[in-house]
């Protein structure tokens, strides 16, 4: 998936840099131990439709690029796709990303499972000849 933000192209990538990235802002503290839960609970927020995990997904996807769009832009850019009614489509697209990339593809696919947000797998519907 590539963003494009002010005619520059910054690619998303969900490597270890972007794990570490999300695990700050998306964690469980137990005991005053925080446990890193960044891909299940950007999973469950992207699934939720909270527009912040679009903001957080693509924070993190770009967090190794050289040349890194601004919050700003990145605010100016995620509030006109809102204004043209195109999140919701792009909620999926980031979620189909997490499940293709290697390292975030497991975590996912269990949480969009968990949540009943499989794809129905299509049966095949056997066809009787009509009595006569």
């Amino acid at each position: 998936m590539i963003l494009i933000i002010n005619g520059k192209e910054y690619p998303l990538r969900f490597g270890f840099a972007a794990i570490d990235y999300l695990d700050k802002i998306y964690y469980l503290e137990e005991a005053g131990v925080k446990l890193g839960q960044g891909i299940p609970l950007l999973v469950s927020n992207l699934v939720a439709e909270n527009p912040l995990a679009l903001y957080h997904a693509f924070k993190a996807g770009i967090v190794t690029e050289k040349s890194q769009p601004s919050n700003a832009e990145l605010e100016v850019y995620l509030e006109g796709l809102a204004e043209e009614d195109k999140l919701d489509e792009l909620f999926k697209e980031v979620i189909d990303e997490l499940k293709k990339s290697a390292l975030t593809k497991k975590k996912a696919l269990a949480m969009v499972g968990a949540m009943g947000m499989e794809e129905p797998v299509k049966k095949p519907v056997r066809k009787t000849a009509a009595k006569a």
